[in-house]
C-alpha cells in the first residue's frame, strides 16, 4: 500500500471512530435528559395534583422549609420569599424588589419551584429560602421570571464549602429539572445555593392559563 493511500484509509478510519463516538454521547446525553425529566415527573407527582392554596400552605407549614421575611440585605418589602408564596397561594402574581438592579413589577412564580421545594423537604433536606422573585440580581436572571430560588442554610448549617450536605442537595436539585445550579465553588455563590428551571415553564404557564381561561 502507498503512503497516499495508507493515509487516505487512516483518514477515513479516524472519521468514522469520530463519528461514532459523537453519535455514542449524543445517545448518552438524550438518555440522560430523558432520565431527569422521568425523575422530575416521578417526584413531583405528588404534589401536581394540589391547588395553588394547597401548594402554598404545604411550602409555608413544612418543618423543613423556611421562608424568609427579609431580603438578605436586610431590606423587607413586599417581594420576600414569604410574601412571594403567600401571593402565589391567594391566585395573584408575586412582587418583585424595586432597588438597586431589580426592576419592580409582578411576575408569576412557577409552580414547579414550590413542587421542588416540598420534594426536597420530604427527601429530608432542611433549608432556608432567601429569595424567590424579590432581592436584585443579574439583569437576566430568572428569579425576575418566577423560575429560581436561593438558599443560605442547608440541614442547620450554613451554605459554604464546609457543608457536607450541599453536593448532594445540588446534585438532587439537578435531577428535579434545575438547569442552572450554582453553590460554593461558583462565582458569587460561596455563602449560598442558588437554583433556577428553564424559561420554557414560563411558556408552559401561559399556555396553561390560556387554556383555563
Amino acid at each position: 500500500m502507498s503512503l497516499k493511500s495508507y493515509l487516505k484509509s487512516y483518514l477515513y478510519s479516524y472519521k468514522f471512530r469520530m463519528l461514532t463516538m459523537l453519535c455514542f454521547i449524543a445517545s448518552m446525553t438524550s438518555t440522560v435528559a430523558v432520565a431527569n425529566i422521568n425523575t422530575l415527573k416521578a417526584e413531583l407527582k405528588p404534589y401536581q395534583k394540589l391547588t395553588r392554596q394547597e401548594l402554598a400552605n404545604k411550602v409555608i407549614n413544612h418543618p423543613n422549609i423556611g421562608l424568609s421575611k427579609l431580603h438578605t440585605n436586610g431590606i423587607k418589602d413586599s417581594a420576600t420569599p414569604y410574601l412571594n408564596v403567600v401571593d402565589f397561594g391567594k391566585g395573584r402574581p408575586s412582587k418583585l424588589s424595586s432597588y438597586g438592579r431589580a426592576p419592580g413589577g409582578t411576575t408569576e412564580i412557577s409552580e414547579v419551584l414550590l413542587q421542588v421545594m416540598l420534594a426536597l423537604a420530604n427527601r429530608g433536606f432542611k433549608f432556608r429560602i432567601t429569595e424567590i422573585a424579590g432581592g436584585q440580581h443579574s439583569f437576566s436572571s430568572r428569579h425576575y421570571l418566577g423560575l429560581a430560588f436561593d438558599i443560605n442554610e442547608l440541614n442547620s448549617r450554613p451554605v459554604n464549602n464546609r457543608n457536607p450536605y450541599y453536593k448532594r442537595f445540588m446534585a438532587l436539585c439537578r435531577k428535579l429539572g434545575a438547569t442552572e445550579v450554582l453553590g460554593p465553588g461558583d462565582a458569587d455563590h460561596s455563602n449560598h445555593i442558588h437554583l433556577a428551571w428553564p424559561r420554557s415553564l414560563v411558556n408552559q404557564h401561559n399556555s396553561s392559563s390560556n387554556s383555563n381561561s
